[in-house]
């Protein structure tokens, strides 16, 4: 009887054992074998209770026998973990179906077993992927509305200095006078970090508005706004043609604000700013590769990593102003569109940006490269 079982179960893609009514393994099949780690002629004839954990087969000789008094057809442990122990001393989980089945021996119970750890590994990771990112979500807003009702304050501390300052400064000595100046410097410093913050944490939502964008029309449009500057160092600017993308358009023009106005910042004092913007090598049907490249005071390559952080920057505040923001909010948008971003300088002779973004958004999960 059970070497007509036998051949029939070893087909099975799943691991299955025969167990009799005392709990006697009367069968196995070869992926019962592989799963566990035994041998077929080590597990016939020995306790079902063998295959579990020590702290659990006392109490497994209880169930097993309630279930001989009502069997029937069902999976095992619904809504709770099962483990399984193999050969070695190692525990897995497992789900498990069990049916009774009449033998010529006899009642007997036949169980189907599959290692679950792998799922239950994804499904574990799923869940602590969704609780980062609902406190990350938690985090950016906390912080919009730390930085905006820090703004009150700070403007009346700025407002009562600079009206102390006039009412007194003509009686003021010239190291109280220094103090005040420091205030103000160090009211302003907090401002622009406040500020920045907040574009931030606004900007830590994901792309709304998707459709249609003329990446041309974007650049346009950022360099009328950055046309001041522009003519103030003397900035010469190339431009290649760019194609039209589906993006959140008030993202891509943040993001185009942020690395033409770093190239227009970051300059080696008495050089007029080369800036070169156009499409790079890997330009495809599917994707759009394009650079942002300057000749100017580039920074050291080992701090690459650190400045698509927030307040994180590769100057010294000393050298240029600013929070160290603009790399970090062109991340996030790259994030959002699921693109990538590399980084190429080299410190008195400028810097390279190259962006990769997809050409459509449309039907596509988001993904993150630099989270």
């Amino acid at each position: 009887m059970t070497d007509h079982y036998g051949m029939i179960f070893d087909c099975a893609p799943c691991a299955i054992v025969l167990v009799n009514a005392q709990g006697v393994i009367l069968l196995v099949n070869r992926q019962c074998e592989r799963l566990f780690g035994y041998q077929r002629v080590e597990l016939v004839g020995q306790s079902v209770e063998s295959l579990l954990p020590a702290r659990f087969r006392c109490g497994h000789v209880g169930l097993r026998q309630s279930y001989l008094g009502k069997p029937d057809t069902r999976a095992m442990g619904f809504g709770r973990d099962l483990l399984a122990v193999r050969k070695d001393g190692s525990e897995f989980a497992i789900e498990v179906g069990i049916s009774p089945i009449e033998t010529s021996d006899g009642p007997a119970v036949i169980a189907s077993l599959l290692d679950v750890t792998q799922r239950k590994q994804l499904e574990a990771d799923k869940r602590l992927v969704d609780e980062l990112k609902a406190r990350n979500e938690e985090l950016l807003h906390f912080a919009y509305i730390a930085s905006h009702d820090l703004q009150e304050p700070l403007r009346k501390v700025r407002a009562f200095t600079e009206r102390l300052s006039d009412r007194i400064g003509a009686e003021l000595d010239h190291e109280s006078l220094s103090d005040m100046a420091r205030i103000g410097n160090a009211v302003e410093r907090m401002k622009c970090l406040i500020d920045g913050l907040l574009t931030y944490s606004s900007g830590g939502a994901a792309a709304q508005s998707i459709e249609p964008v003329d990446l041309n029309l974007i650049v346009a449009e950022v360099l009328s706004d950055l046309s001041e500057r522009v003519e103030s160092t003397g900035a010469m600017i190339e431009i290649d043609r760019l194609p039209t993308i589906e993006a959140d358009r008030v993202q891509m023009r943040q993001l185009f604000q942020n690395l033409v106005g770093n190239a227009l910042k970051f300059l080696v004092p008495g050089r007029p700013p080369v800036i070169r913007l156009g499409a790079a090598r890997g330009f495809s049907a599917e994707r759009l590769r394009f650079f942002v490249e300057d000749n100017g005071a580039g920074f050291d390559t080992r701090h690459a990593e650190r400045i698509f952080k927030p307040f994180q920057r590769g100057h010294s505040q000393h050298e240029y102003e600013g929070a160290g923001i603009g790399l970090a909010i062109v991340g996030k948008i790259l994030q959002r569109h699921r693109g990538d971003i590399q980084v190429t300088s080299t410190v008195g002779k400028g810097t390279r940006f190259e962006i990769d973004l997809p050409l459509t958004q449309s039907n596509q999960a988001p993904q993150s490269k630099m989270d």
